[in-house]
């Protein structure tokens, strides 16, 4: 009998979704790269926890995230959350195995990833050339694609768990709904279209013009509320750490998942150039700290529409663009009631 799982790309996203495609799922731990950690997981709980806690004096609760994941086996199939609203389901053809054996299957050398960046994987790391960073990623599975599909084509009991804090957990009590979105490839979504069809609504009745700049960020920060951000915060416009021609306007921190969002938000008409993509560029290089574990995700979000020019750089820069229509569907899915805020 197979299981189910979830597994949420929370870690080095750059790196992450180029080799789920490649059919390599990963998680990170790199400093267990070397050392007896599997066979520690293969003594059961009570050996892991000592040769976590008390050897490598890790005590938070995202450790069982590698734990669930070296619990998935041959022939399970795993549910990934992505991006821009789509989910995976993959089936497993392999236990965990360290990112020394994912060397062998790229013959010590690499790949160029979808952002170009130069690729390389050894024995002992996944090192980003072009850069000069390496990445923390420690183990994999082999998989195999089932389906790519839209979130909103399967239930939602299914949605909502896709929501869910840890990184990787068992989904055995919704093996029906996985086995129903296994097939959902285009199916008559009603919630989607009501969605599209207000999200219309709300742009062509200039919903956004009702709102000031700040209060347009004030909904950023209510969505990642309604997310279950750890924690949101609004920096001041005349913040004096922050560098020249660097600017964030809302910053969600999801501690568990070690994962932390800064936001530019622009209140615009017509079109938003490419200011957005190197404030949130700069702002991200002048921040960066290479020993921070935590995997930073950049979005700018207008009111308006992109210009073809930003949406090149934002490509280049690995940052996702969120324009109005886009932006007032996710608000809908957050709940309605989340946009009762004062316009003064």
């Amino acid at each position: 009998m197979c299981n189910y799982w979830l597994h949420r790309i929370s870690h080095e996203r750059e790196v992450s979704y180029d080799l789920l495609e490649k059919g390599y799922l990963t998680i990170g731990w790199s400093n267990f790269i070397g050392t007896d950690i599997l066979k520690a997981i293969e003594k059961g709980e009570d050996e892991y926890r000592k040769f976590t806690e008390e050897k490598h004096n890790i005590t938070s609760r995202s450790k069982w995230n590698l734990w669930y994941f070296s619990k998935i086996e041959v022939d399970d199939f795993v549910l990934v959350p992505m991006d821009n609203g789509k989910y995976g389901i993959y089936k497993v053809k392999s236990k965990i195995k360290p990112i020394a054996d994912l060397s062998l299957k790229f013959a010590n050398k690499g790949f160029v990833t979808k952002n170009g960046k130069d690729i390389e994987i050894t024995k002992d790391r996944i090192y980003n050339k072009t850069d000069k960073v390496k990445f923390d990623l420690g183990f994999f599975i082999e998989v195999e694609k089932i389906i790519i599909s839209k979130r909103e084509y399967v239930g939602a009991k299914l949605i909502a768990r896709m929501k869910m804090r840890q990184a990787t957990g068992n989904i055995n009590d919704l093996s029906d709904e996985v086995e129903q979105a296994k097939k959902a490839k285009n199916p008559k979504n009603i919630r989607g279209e009501i969605l599209n069809a207000m999200s219309e609504i709300f742009i062509k009745s200039n919903f956004f013009n009702k709102y000031t700049p700040e209060q347009i960020e004030i909904l950023v920060k209510l969505y990642f509320e309604k997310m279950g951000a750890t924690n949101i915060e609004i920096p001041p416009k005349n913040d004096s750490l922050k560098k020249e021609e660097s600017d964030v306007d809302v910053i969600a921190s999801f501690e568990d998942l070690n994962i932390l969002f800064y936001v530019q938000v622009k209140h615009h008409e017509g079109e938003t150039d490419t200011q957005a993509i190197s404030q949130l560029t700069n702002y991200k290089e002048y921040n960066f700290n290479k020993e921070d574990q935590t995997t930073s995700i950049a979005w700018a979000i207008t009111t308006a529409k992109f210009s073809d020019k930003a949406k090149e750089e934002a490509r280049k820069n690995n940052i996702r663009l969120i324009e109005g229509n886009e932006f007032v569907k996710m608000l809908l899915n957050a709940g309605i009631s989340n946009l009762d805020i004062d316009r003064k």
